[in-house]
């Protein structure tokens, strides 16, 4: 049961992140539509707007379909997204024509798209008798995939006819309403921060998928913001309150540095609506607070339903959104008055509970404990200790990034070390079974790509025999500069040069005394043979490898005649760069074989 649970967990986890995909979309058609409403007195100009913002809520399904089928699919095949699209237009078009009805719901892609990638993994397995292997693999997946579709297209429309009409009667239901359900909707989605599962909670009302379609309604100026109008309170005024409290409760050697913290996350809630920095401060310290937080939020959307408060967004609730969207014609801008003091009074509330409350019990938000906060480190240093909290790169399996948090997916879960993630700037790891996430805030992306790309470790073997030194000791100002990048200089005692990593042969210099190698792990090397070898125009030099030539490590790439460059009286000491890197750092050695980490 629990391995079932850890599983399910994974999925979910997955799933929620691909449901955020849509929601990168929303913004640009928010600003669109949003300037087509600024820009109404200019009609032609305005239409051409509303129409490209129109056009990409309208694709919405469509980017579910590219969402679910390429990040659901094991080998990440572009012929299953191509396959996934074509389906679904197939279903759609057959569905509307036969029953009159229109399917080109948010709920119909998503089972649609993971319908489309069981059958495309299933059926590209099915091997042919050899007349017929050309339609085999991808061909024949391709073909049955589409045919199923469409061959389903008429008893599951006849089906989903009704359910569609039940959706649609449920989602008018769920749309008026005004008390009730909105008021579970904002304390679920709150509950559910710490699990990074409220996407899946958002997608239900904020889309289609129930019928509600809170979000594109509101852009398209129809509907209402029962759903969402609420959010303002918490994000503008509520948290940024909360972050307030927080810094005027943490020691006083502590105060300075929190201030900065809390500041950046202060005016990540008001101006894009990204709260996760400041609740991930308080909520895994007291589950009293993160109640407290999560009834507010769905007294705040009752309330400004019940002031008839008409406000919507995009992405969030930051003021950014506020302002792209204000001059919506559903707007009531006569009530959006009642905002500010409401949220005021909110401000003064979570002020004041959450001083008492931390005081009081003596919570660990940042800055109370005995331990002073270090000062923020360089990115590189953050990434490369993160990478080590997380077992390193040979542990991490699948690694993806949402709004506020990485997603993982490590081989062994016992490596993971929460406190060197939390020494560097995590605000909280969560983990089930092999599945973590580590909630990181807005600056999620860059570290992200920091971790992913940055360091790499791999195996390196000294191109020559001879004594190496840092590249700084050569004696060529361009190489000692590290221009081209880090690396080392060899003073060689013979003419042999090997390949010190597994790649390509890339590159060759006309005169023979340079050689580029580009690795399997993404970078290139270079090798220079001596200082100011071209001048010999490549005598004394000879390469045993072309452009293009696989080699492994120890393999002999060239011959030099060492002694003819002693007696010309050329300086032999030999360069190898790490091209276009920053750094290298040799872990361990065995014999003459390194382990070095290129970042």
């Amino acid at each position: 049961m629990q391995s079932f649970l850890k599983k399910s967990f994974g999925f979910f986890q997955k799933l929620s992140k691909v449901l955020m995909i849509p929601f990168t979309f929303l913004p640009v058609a928010a600003i669109l539509l949003g300037l087509s409403y600024w820009l109404s007195s200019y009609q032609n100009i305005a239409n051409i707007l509303n129409l490209a913002g129109s056009t990409i809520i309208s694709l919405l399904p469509l980017i579910f379909i590219v969402a679910i089928t390429y990040n659901f699919n094991k080998d990440k095949d572009v012929t299953v997204v191509i396959v996934g699209l074509i389906a679904y237009i197939i279903f759609v078009l057959a569905s509307n024509n036969f029953f009159n009805v229109d399917f080109s719901s948010h709920l119909l892609a998503i089972l649609l798209a993971f319908l489309v990638n069981f059958l495309y993994s299933n059926f590209k397995k099915i091997r042919m008798p050899s007349f017929l292997a050309f339609f085999e693999g991808k061909i024949f997946a391709v073909i049955l995939t589409i045919l199923t579709v469409f061959t389903l297209a008429f008893p599951v429309g006849f089906i989903f006819k009704y359910l569609n009409a039940l959706i649609i009667k449920i989602g008018l239901q769920l749309a008026t309403h005004k008390i009730i359900s909105p008021f579970i909707f904002g304390v679920t989605s709150r509950l559910l921060i710490p699990t990074g599962l409220h996407h899946i909670w958002h997608n239900l009302f904020w889309f289609d998928t129930l019928g509600v379609n809170a979000m594109p309604n509101y852009l398209l100026g129809i509907g209402n913001t029962n759903y969402l109008a609420g959010f303002y309170l918490i994000m503008v005024f509520a948290l940024p309150a909360a972050g307030i409290a927080m810094i005027h409760t943490a020691r006083p050697e502590n105060k300075k540095r929190v201030r900065v913290l809390m500041t950046s996350a202060i005016l990540s809630s008001m101006l894009f609506g990204i709260t996760e920095p400041l609740e991930f401060s308080f909520l895994l310290v007291s589950p009293l607070l993160l109640i407290f937080h999560a009834i507010m939020t769905g007294i705040a959307l009752v309330l400004l339903n019940l002031f008839n408060i008409i406000i919507g967004f995009s992405f969030s609730a930051g003021l950014f959104d506020f302002l792209i969207i204000l001059k919506n014609p559903i707007n009531d801008l006569s009530s959006l008055i009642y905002l500010i003091p409401l949220g005021l009074i909110y401000a003064l509330i979570y002020y004041f509970v959450f001083r008492i409350l931390i005081n009081k019990l003596n919570l660990a938000t940042p800055g109370r404990s005995e331990k002073t906060i270090d000062e923020p480190k360089d990115n590189n240093i953050i990434a490369k200790k993160m990478l080590a909290g997380l077992g390193g790169k040979d542990n991490i399996v699948s690694l993806d990034y949402c709004a506020t948090r990485l997603r993982l997916v490590v081989k062994d879960n016992h490596l993971i070390n929460e406190t060197i993630l939390k020494d560097n700037g995590a605000l909280s790891v969560l983990q089930a079974g092999k599945n973590i996430q580590v909630v990181i805030g807005p600056q999620v992306s860059r570290l992200a790509s920091l971790i992913d790309k940055k360091f790499i470790k791999t195996k390196f073997k000294m191109p020559m025999d001879g004594i190496y030194q840092d590249i700084s000791k050569t004696p060529d100002e361009m190489f000692q500069a590290g221009l081209l990048g880090p690396g080392f200089v060899i003073s060689p005692v013979n003419g042999n040069v090997y390949s010190p990593i597994n790649g390509k042969i890339s590159m060759i210099y006309p005169t023979k005394h340079a050689i580029g190698i580009s690795s399997k792990k993404g970078f290139d090397i270079l090798i220079h043979y001596g200082l100011e070898t071209v001048d010999l125009k490549g005598e004394g030099f000879e390469v045993l490898v072309n452009v293009g030539d696989d080699v492994k490590i120890g393999d002999l790439i060239m011959k030099v005649d060492l002694d003819l460059l002693l007696m010309k009286q050329i300086e032999t000491m030999s360069p190898v760069v790490f091209l276009q890197k920053e750094n290298i750092t040799i872990l361990k050695q065995k014999d003459n074989v390194f382990t070095i980490e290129v970042s």
